[in-house]
């Protein structure tokens, strides 16, 4: 059986991935995008890692919030864009 990667190992990985993930919700708006932002977010939150500072997992749970919202928000500006017409708000990133 192979070797489990350690905490800290993963608790990286995660880490990477969000801030590739808010790269590219950067670049293309997608509120789906947004939405894997924020699990990661909450994934690094209630990891087991023993290193994680408390202070850090309260950030994460802040801004895994702040994610949420933003995503909410996108979603509601595109649908509106969509019903009026207006593609280029639809497609473009707003944060």
């Amino acid at each position: 059986m192979p070797d489990q990667p350690s905490a800290p190992h993963c608790t990286a990985t995660l880490y990477t991935a969000a801030l590739y993930l808010a790269t590219r919700y950067a670049q293309s708006g997608c509120p789906r995008i947004c939405r894997l932002v924020a699990q990661h977010f909450e994934l690094i939150a209630n990891y087991p890692d023993p290193s994680l500072t408390g202070g850090l997992r309260e950030t994460c749970r802040r801004l895994r919030a702040d994610w949420e919202r933003i995503g909410a928000e996108r979603e509601q500006l595109m649908r509106k864009a969509m019903i009026s017409g207006a593609p280029e708000v639809a497609a473009g990133p707003l944060h």
